[in-house]
């Protein structure tokens, strides 16, 4: 999960808005933690169910 969340943290310092961005996770932990990451750099994210026990992180454009 902590392999997960640094990766989270990495695509959302780099993430430039210029598009969509989707990533799937193992964890509703790590959606949570993306929510509140993206929502302090002030970056729209929604986290939606996925298939089996997978979420979708979604990085939303400017």
């Amino acid at each position: 999960m902590k392999v997960q969340i640094d990766e989270i943290h990495r695509l959302l310092n780099e993430f430039d808005g210029s598009k969509d961005l989707e990533v799937l996770v193992s964890s509703s932990i790590v959606g949570s933690n993306a929510l509140s990451q993206a929502a302090s750099q002030g970056i729209k994210c929604r986290v939606e169910p996925y298939e089996g026990d997978f979420w979708k992180i979604v990085l939303v454009s400017t």
